[in-house]
């Protein structure tokens, strides 16, 4: 199974390219954003430093993405 498939990000957002790059559009809201799929994860999230929130995401969405990068952010501690 790839890095791709494995992030929860590829299964809430669809690639976009634009010109020569390849930009990342929320299943739930269309925003299209750049700085790939760490910056879709904190849009999916509610919004952090460097992303703006999805107004049209579920909790239950949102939680399960935190979850994700709680469950990264733990793998890289260890």
């Amino acid at each position: 199974m790839s890095d791709k498939s494995k992030d929860v990000a590829w299964k809430y957002s669809a690639a976009v390219v634009e010109g020569n790059s390849i930009r990342l559009r929320c299943n739930f809201c269309g925003k299209v954003t750049t700085g790939g799929v760490f910056r879709m994860k904190e849009h999916l999230m509610g919004g952090r430093r460097n992303a703006k929130g999805c107004t049209k995401v579920s909790e239950e969405v949102r939680q399960e993405v935190i979850a994700f990068m709680e469950s990264k952010k733990n793998q890289k501690i260890l």
